[in-house]
């Protein structure tokens, strides 16, 4: 299990493949994976509708 601060993305490099226990603190940055030394960038969080429309009302 990963710890509650991390959490697993999948190496898009199709040799490699791994599962990257990344922090969530890395969320739209570039981390490199030790196995096959790709860069890839870790996926930032995912907003629904209505909190994308709170965001742009806090914003505006």
């Amino acid at each position: 299990m990963t710890a509650p601060n991390r959490f697993r993305v999948r190496c898009p490099n199709l040799c490699c493949r791994r599962l990257l226990a990344v922090p969530k603190a890395a969320r739209g940055h570039l981390v490199r994976c030790r196995h096959c030394e790709n860069t890839l960038r870790v996926p930032g969080i995912r907003l629904s509708g209505t909190e994308i429309s709170q965001v742009a009302r806090v914003v505006a």
